[in-house]
């Protein structure tokens, strides 16, 4: 894999990144939107809500090794399965926080992703938090960079697209990534970033937090990937991007602006 020069400065930040680097207020407010995100999952375990019980179901069915909690279930699933179902859970009620310059609902993609990853891998809430800020600045600046608007003119839904590479990077942290297995979990959450806003015409409204669940679970499966040495694309450069698949804009400079200083989770 040929790294560009964004791909590569992301992964540098991600490997260098720690919990130290957090200013306070950050850590507070990220500690508040996670209370947050736990709670739309909670609510969306209540037994009326159709959804949460058959992505439940289907997890459950598919178990296999038991490593990360499903909410309101009381039972482990593999980290994928995990992500997916808490994924579903965090959108379900559509009460979690929202970004509205990014026009993104990242809390329901990143946390579920970073919550399977650190159950599974047995660490800390100081790990589960540094992770989750790492992605909410990742998928934030990714939908910037793709163009929010330009995501929507051509029906893509930016939550899904830009959500399952900043899951991938909270995984990635969590799973102690390099930095070439870095850029390999961004290639490989892009290959499998779609999000169709054809959602909306789904009377159900089960497919619009389904695609929150598979980002997550995307993300997760891509660094799990990438871990075991499986390659991916350089996607932020080159013949194919993702900036001329969602949206044919690039602004390629907004994945770097203020990383480092201006923390997303903060909006």
């Amino acid at each position: 894999m040929v790294v560009g020069e964004y791909t590569r400065k992301i992964a540098d930040y991600v490997v260098d990144f720690g919990y130290g680097d957090i200013p306070q207020d950050a850590v507070e407010h990220s500690k508040l939107v996670i209370l947050d995100t736990i709670g739309a999952m909670i609510a969306a375990t209540n037994s009326s809500y159709v959804a949460g019980n058959i992505i439940r179901g289907h997890v459950m069915e598919q178990s296999g090794r038991g490593e990360a909690s499903v909410v309101g279930r009381g039972m482990k699933v593999p980290a994928t399965s995990a992500a997916l179902a808490n994924g579903t859970l965090a959108y379900l009620c559509d009460v979690e926080s929202y970004h509205v310059k990014a026009v993104l609902h990242e809390t329901a993609v990143v946390f579920p992703a970073a919550l399977a990853v650190a159950e599974r891998e047995n660490l800390g809430g100081s790990d589960l938090l540094a992770s989750f800020v790492l992605g909410i600045d990742l998928e934030t600046r990714l939908s910037y960079a793709i163009s929010p608007t330009g995501m929507y003119a051509r029906g893509f839904h930016p939550t899904v697209v830009a959500g399952c590479l900043g899951a991938a990077i909270s995984a990635g942290k969590l799973l102690a990534l390099n930095r070439g297995e870095l850029a390999n979990a961004l290639g490989l959450a892009a290959v499998q970033s779609s999000g169709l806003l054809s959602w909306e015409s789904d009377v159900t409204e089960m497919s619009r937090p389904f695609g929150c669940g598979v980002a997550a679970q995307n993300g997760v499966k891509a660094a799990l990937l990438a871990g075991r040495g499986f390659g991916g694309p350089e996607v932020f450069g080159g013949k194919y991007t993702v900036f001329d698949a969602f949206s044919g804009q690039a602004h390629a400079e907004e994945l770097l602006d203020g990383l480092g200083s201006r923390f997303e989770v903060m909006n």
